[in-house]
């Protein structure tokens, strides 16, 4: 299902607001209940390699993980890049320390520039590479 509106719903959370289900539910165990997760969740893949994503960037970061996760009522996501490297004229430079990120999720996809052909598993997520553009990044290099 294409994200029409911004938002992941259940089939609970979509009757409350009137709109179709996104089909993203999950629950941490049988005896649970309910909640919004996303499984079933893929971003479409892009046009460009990696590479060529990075090539194109005259100052930026590779952000390849957080421990950090979302506060989904709300959206702000807002943590630690524990690896990342600076890239200065499409290169790979320097690794990041002790540099901290903070975006809304609503306005982080509407800064998608580019999603990468290519992507990498994390545990249950199959993850491209995604441009962002003008997220805030406060920290230093080391």
């Amino acid at each position: 299902m294409f994200l029409k509106n911004g938002l992941l719903h259940n089939s609970y959370t979509a009757g409350k607001d009137n709109v179709e289900s996104t089909g993203n539910a999950s629950r941490n165990s049988y005896s649970s209940v309910p909640s919004i997760g996303t499984t079933n969740f893929l971003l479409k893949p892009g046009d460009s390699s990696k590479d060529e994503m990075i090539k194109g960037i005259k100052d930026g970061i590779l952000f390849n993980y957080t421990g950090d996760s979302p506060n989904i009522s709300t959206g702000d996501f807002s943590g630690l890049i524990l690896q990342g490297n600076v890239i200065r004229n499409g290169e790979i430079k320097e690794a990041l320390n002790e540099t901290m990120f903070a975006i809304n999720l609503l306005e982080l996809f509407k800064k998608v520039k580019a999603v990468s052909k290519e992507y990498k598993i994390y545990k249950s997520y199959r993850a491209p590479f995604v441009e962002i553009e003008n997220v805030n990044i406060i920290g230093t290099k080391t």
